[in-house]
């Protein structure tokens, strides 16, 4: 839980935004499907975002398999929104380690 809060902090500070700059956050699998957002927000697992922000989506990677198996074209938008996405290696970020240490106490 802690690497998720900390993991959050890195992103939005390497995209150079805020969590209130975001119109909308996705809570995709099965972590999202069980997660309380009003809890993790208020244990401070979403650092900085608000309740009506955040969607539980379910199981996206099998709505998407299924989307591309009923319209090809869903392919050539999958694969250019895979083109425009960049890795951040969480754990080659030179402070992530330390806000995962200090992360490890609740509020």
């Amino acid at each position: 839980m802690n690497g998720v809060q900390a993991g959050i902090e890195i992103l939005l500070e390497t995209a150079g935004i805020r969590a209130a700059d975001l119109g909308r956050v996705y809570l995709a699998g099965g972590f999202g499907m069980h997660l309380n957002v009003a809890h993790a927000i208020a244990i401070g697992l979403l650092p900085g975002f608000r309740e009506e922000q955040v969607r539980v989506v379910g199981n996206t990677s099998l709505a998407g398999a299924l989307l591309a198996l009923v319209d090809h074209t869903t392919l050539d938008e999958m694969e250019n929104l895979r083109a425009r996405m960049e890795v951040i290696e969480l754990n080659l970020a030179a402070d992530f380690e330390d806000r995962y240490i200090e992360h490890l106490m609740l509020p």
